[in-house]
This record gives C-alpha cells, sequence and structure tokens, in this order.
C-alpha cells in the first residue's frame, strides 16, 4: 500500500482508469512503483524507519479495539494513513512480526 502525494490517473489493470487524489492509499503494480515513487507521486512509508514505529505500544488485545483506535494505532505505525481495517491489521502484524524477529 502506498501514499498518493499528488493527484494521477491510474490503471490498476491497465484498462481502467480511476483518478487518484492526494491522501489515497492505494496499492500499485510493481512495474510502475519506481516510475510513480520517483516522480514524487506516492511514498511508501518506508522513510518512517523501524526505530520510531519500535516506540510505538501496540497494546495486548489490539484486535479487539474500536476502528477509530485502531486506525490510529495502524497509521501511526505507518507514518501515514490506511485504507480500512484490513490495511491496518496489516501494518500492525507487520510491525509485531518485524519486532519478533528483532
Amino acid at each position: 500500500m502506498v501514499t498518493v502525494l499528488k493527484a494521477f490517473a491510474y490503471a490498476h489493470d491497465g484498462m481502467h482508469v480511476v483518478n487518484l487524489a492526494k491522501g489515497d492509499v492505494v496499492e500499485v503494480r510493481d512495474d510502475v512503483f519506481d516510475g510513480l515513487f520517483d516522480a514524487g507521486n506516492i511514498d511508501d512509508g518506508a522513510d518512517i524507519g523501524a526505530a520510531v514505529a519500535a516506540e510505538i505500544t501496540i497494546p495486548d488485545g489490539w484486535e479487539t479495539i474500536q476502528w477509530f483506535s485502531l486506525r490510529a494505532l495502524a497509521a501511526s505505525i505507518r507514518g501515514g494513513p490506511v485504507s480500512d481495517k484490513r490495511d491496518a491489521v496489516a501494518v500492525i502484524t507487520a510491525e509485531l512480526a518485524r519486532r519478533e524477529a528483532a
């Protein structure tokens, strides 16, 4: 998932074009990622750094917290917005796995 920094037209399937707006959180194809990133159209959130994400407390039972709290937690770990609950859960579980591996 990436965050759109500048509006642009995008066709995930190569055929159906949608207009993406600043702040949208979307998936982009691997074959266009580098060009969009280099042009400043998207941000993958990688610059937040593991040290910053590691300082964020993930509470026990985070799976059961209300959506607004879950969204805020995942956004703070990512350093940017999350699109939906599935995205938020993915961000948090990836951070927990990264911490466990460290």
